[in-house]
């Protein structure tokens, strides 16, 4: 796999998991048939059912061109959808019992607020076997307006009065919540662009009830919800950044191949070129030092040379090296010869071509040997 493949399923893998962490959200009053588990019912438990988003903002708008399944699958899916009348997750056990006409408490709790607008409608029907159809719903207000807009960032729970009709009874309806998010950037029908406009994402969620004149409750309230499914969302995004890194570390590793395997190509063809020519190594190095060293360092270069420019009174070392080859009389020996004038010192070429050694050093002198008055016991 190459590192453009791997940079992609990357991005892939981090638009994905942003999806499925940002935007969740879930039906749990009346408990939807995607999260009754919670509740305590013996159904199928669905560890992601807060991502009934129509299979996602891509699947739903760019491949069903906008459509999406009637309780949030995705609108591609064969029919019976998993989550429509006739699904494989569809149990047939309506959950709550509630008076025509009455304002009754709807739950929706969600993971991460994107903000949008909620939006509930009621498909009455009196058989199981009967399938719902979205001409079938009718449309119920929250809050005296048909559109619940979410105003605040703010996650958990929303308790919203629902208003069922008074003159609509069944033993088999069909609650649907609705929601429509707003936090990608489009364009508006109205031609305005800003966040919210065009394609968003969509969740939908249906719960079974009873409308009826009988007043009651059925099955288990929601005192208690089943949170193990928060356990593993976080384990999710854990697995989910864990592989993220991981591929993120083999692109960089394959980079760092790919480069060695340019480098290698290119050598080979410079090779194919130039036959003669060699790659510089230590054999190189080598040739480049028997060539002889000029000086030693640059500080013996300049005191060499400083010496050199000083005349008779020179050191004993820059004589050494001017003279190399022509060693010195002893000290008794050039005390008993007449002076004579030095003739002027001019610095030859091979400045610095000798090595110092402790034996061309100069002595130092007597006077500054003074001993210590701590060792001679003086005052």
């Amino acid at each position: 796999m190459s590192s453009l493949d791997n940079y992609l399923l990357v991005v892939l893998l981090v638009v994905a998991w942003s999806q499925s962490t940002h935007q969740h959200g879930r039906l749990i009053e009346p408990p939807a048939r995607n999260s009754m588990w919670r509740i305590g019912y013996n159904t199928t438990p669905n560890y992601e059912d807060s991502e009934l988003f129509c299979g996602g903002i891509v699947n739903q708008w760019s491949t069903n061109k906008g459509k999406c399944g009637l309780c949030g699958d995705s609108y591609s899916l064969k029919q019976p959808r998993p989550y429509e009348s006739g699904g494989k997750y569809v149990r047939n056990i309506s959950t709550r019992i509630y008076h025509p006409g009455s304002v009754i408490d709807v739950v929706i709790q969600l993971v991460a607020n994107h903000l949008g607008t909620f939006e509930f409608s009621l498909c009455p029907r009196n058989s199981f076997e009967e399938r719902e159809t979205e001409e079938c719903f009718i449309p119920l207000k929250t809050n005296g307006t048909l559109k619940y807009r979410l105003n605040t960032h703010r996650k958990g729970t929303f308790n919203l009065p629902v208003e069922l009709p008074k003159d609509v009874t069944c033993e088999r309806c069909i609650l649907r919540w609705h929601w429509k998010s707003a936090n990608n950037w489009g364009t508006c029908e109205n031609g305005r662009q800003g966040v919210g406009c065009g394609p968003q994402e969509t969740y939908r969620n249906c719960a079974d009830i009873i409308v009826r004149h009988e007043m009651g409750i059925r099955g288990p309230f929601i005192n208690h919800i089943d949170e193990r499914s928060n356990k593993i969302e976080e384990d999710y995004e854990d697995r989910a950044w864990r592989l993220i890194l991981v591929l993120m570390a083999s692109t960089e590793n394959n980079n760092n191949t790919e480069l060695k395997m340019a480098e290698k190509e290119e050598e080979t063809k410079l090779k194919a070129k130039y036959p003669a020519l060699q790659r510089p190594g230590p054999q190189f190095l080598q040739k480049r030092l028997q060539k002889g060293q000029k000086f030693f360092d640059s500080g013996d270069y300049n005191m060499a040379k400083a010496a050199a420019a000083k005349g008779p009174n020179k050191s004993r070392l820059a004589e050494s090296k001017l003279n190399q080859g022509h060693p010195l009389p002893p000290q008794s020996v050039q005390q008993e010869q007449p002076p004579v004038a030095a003739p002027p010192i001019t610095p030859p070429n091979t400045t610095g071509d000798a090595i110092p050694t402790p034996d061309c050093l100069a002595t130092r002198k007597a006077s500054i040997h003074v001993p210590s008055k701590l060792v001679s016991g003086g005052p």
